[in-house]
């Protein structure tokens, strides 16, 4: 018998542990996890079964594929959510399905396999000119800020997310190559140019195990990466599609042009699916590994 924390908990250490997903993304997962339980809960006959001290392991045995469109049916129509929100959902409850049957806790075939997803037409992604980016940087040097250029320059010069730039630590820096778990960058002038003036300005000052840290020495947030951009939008005057998506958007236009192998390019952006690509660049993309150049980069 598990509760329902327990069984998250556990859920949740195995995403950390062994799927390595984000924090981001295990916090989604847990999210719509809570949703299904409820719903379960409210759905069950058995009035015994209560959040909180209830034996979800039970509970979720006797789910079947039809409780599943219920659940999805709900998610769309009565909290009125957007289909790709129903997706979302969907594809959390196959992971964790997946999941008890790892480990044991059900024998039977995952109930979400079958269970179709909405169509949903993706939105074109927003990218940014020349002018425009040029507008951020001259504001950006006029803070006389050297975290948040060196920030800007990872987006824009490598197509970083902000995500992939909360995680850098200083050890993954050597001087000229970028080392993450997932990708190996050999930075341009630029970039190296901009964290070394960040860390010989101002990152000195903390002893964080993190390149970019918070006022506690703890990782810097997306949210904080992401309020930076807004005020340079902001203080630009520019209009509200300058995001760290569309500057990343930007930067993965400059690697298409650039003479890098896309499927290398595919690779190297965290692609699982060769349409993540062919949205920015129409063209078959194979799944290689990847060492990224950016002096290789076309210069605008």
């Amino acid at each position: 018998m598990q509760k329902s924390e327990e069984l998250l908990d556990s859920y949740a250490t195995h995403l950390k542990e062994i799927m390595q997903l984000s924090e981001k993304t295990i916090k989604a997962y847990i999210y719509d996890l809570r949703k299904f339980f409820v719903f379960l809960i409210n759905r069950s006959d058995v009035d015994s079964v209560d959040f909180d001290s209830g034996d979800m392991t039970s509970l979720l045995k006797k789910v079947q594929t039809q409780d599943i469109y219920a659940f999805a049916y709900h998610v769309k129509h009565v909290e009125n959510k957007r289909d790709v929100t129903s997706n979302r959902r969907l594809t959390s409850l196959r992971s964790f399905f997946d999941y008890l049957g790892y480990v044991n806790l059900i024998d039977k075939k995952n109930p979400v396999e079958s269970v179709e997803r909405y169509k949903t037409v993706s939105a074109a992604p927003n990218y940014l000119n020349e002018e425009t980016l040029n507008k951020l940087f001259d504001k950006i040097r006029y803070r006389n800020k050297y975290r948040d250029i060196a920030i800007l320059i990872l987006i824009s010069n490598c197509a970083l997310k902000a995500s992939e730039i909360s995680e850098i630590k200083i050890s993954d820096y050597n001087g000229s190559i970028l080392i993450t778990p997932k990708k190996t960058i050999k930075l341009n002038d630029d970039c190296k140019r901009a964290i070394d003036d960040y860390i010989n300005t101002e990152r000195y000052k903390t002893g964080s195990e993190y390149l970019f840290s918070s006022q506690k020495n703890d990782k810097i947030s997306v949210r904080t990466i992401q309020h930076i951009i807004k005020n340079l939008r902001v203080d630009s005057e520019l209009k509200d599609n300058v995001t760290s998506k569309s500057i990343r958007n930007t930067s993965i236009l400059r690697l298409i042009e650039s003479n890098i192998k896309p499927e290398e390019i595919h690779k190297y952006l965290g692609y699982k699916k060769s349409l993540s690509l062919e949205k920015h660049f129409k063209r078959d993309i194979s799944d290689d590994p990847v060492y990224l150049d950016l002096d290789k980069i076309k210069k605008k």
